[in-house]
């Protein structure tokens, strides 16, 4: 069986002028960009985005064959059956 040296110990310089002048502008433009605000519209939009694709995903985890159509009509109506008998395990 053959055998590899593997290391996982990342070795930067931190004295590169040039590597800490990346880093501070890349953390210049993302204080920039996390302070831009939304529109709340917007905002509501991200907001279900994410927690649709949170809920397929954990659902995907657990088994589930959720459609991102089918989670969004579930988040929607949560009073009501929307997938048929059979898949009531799933809309759980």
């Amino acid at each position: 069986m053959p055998r590899w040296d593997v290391h996982f110990d990342m070795r930067v310089d931190n004295s590169s002028v040039e590597l800490r002048t990346l880093v501070a502008n890349i953390n210049a433009i993302s204080k920039l960009t996390r302070d831009i605000p939304l529109p709340p519209a917007v905002d509501r939009r991200l907001n279900a985005l994410n927690i649709h694709r949170a809920v397929r995903g954990t659902t995907g985890i657990e088994g589930a064959q959720l459609t991102t159509e089918e989670v969004q009509e579930i988040l929607a109506r949560p009073d009501e059956a929307v997938l048929p008998d059979s898949r009531e395990r799933e809309e759980q």
